[in-house]
């Protein structure tokens, strides 16, 4: 695996998602694009999302910004997916991380749903945040170091136009990150639902 290409539909979700998995994955020396579909509605500033994928190690180069309307991702489904067809043909992700299958926001649903019809017949994990969820199944697991759930920490950290935000707090991103390890005997992981693979 060389490439990584993680679709966060609003700037935090791919961090807040796959925060931890990508540090370990850049620190092993592996390509990760960043696209984010929608970034101004939200409070976010360019500079704040640049700054914490760089503590990651997301290069600037590889951060793709988009700005389709938040909550509004249904009207633009044939363009979102136009967009992924785009990075698909250009990047040539290994391995793609989306939203997963059960998350009730409509802009996270959209984006999962175009994801499986790009990227069927490549590797796709749908990463789960359980405060948009009722009800969920996790199947995979990427599990990592202390120095990489430091890395996501400080990245959100850097995003300081949403620290008012109760999954924020850093308790609660550890805490997830210790039960998520709990299910392999390992420090901290990520759970992730495994959409499609070929191996």
């Amino acid at each position: 695996m060389n490439k990584i290409l993680c679709i966060s539909p609003h700037p935090d979700d791919g961090i807040l998602g796959a925060g931890g998995a990508m540090a370990k994955f850049i620190e092993k020396g592996i390509e990760i694009k960043y696209l984010i579909l929608s970034w101004a509605e939200q409070g976010f500033n360019k500079e704040e999302i640049k700054n914490a994928l760089n503590v990651l190690g997301i290069k600037e180069s590889h951060i793709l910004m988009l700005n389709y309307q938040v909550r509004n991702f249904p009207y633009f489904a044939s363009a979102i997916r136009q967009e992924l067809i785009n990075v698909r043909e250009s990047f040539k992700p290994d391995l793609i991380f989306c939203h997963n299958s059960f998350d009730f926001h409509q802009d996270h649903q959209i984006v999962n749903q175009e994801a499986v019809r790009v990227f069927r017949e490549e590797n796709l994990m749908g990463y789960i945040l359980p405060w948009n969820l009722k009800e969920c199944q996790f199947n995979s697991f990427i599990s990592f170091e202390k120095k990489h759930l430091d890395k996501k920490l400080a990245a959100l950290k850097k995003l300081n136009s949403q620290q008012f935000r109760f999954y924020y707090n850093p308790e609660r991103i550890t805490a997830w990150a210790i039960s998520a390890g709990l299910f392999r005997r390992k420090e901290y992981a990520e759970v992730f639902e495994n959409i499609s693979q070929n191996l």
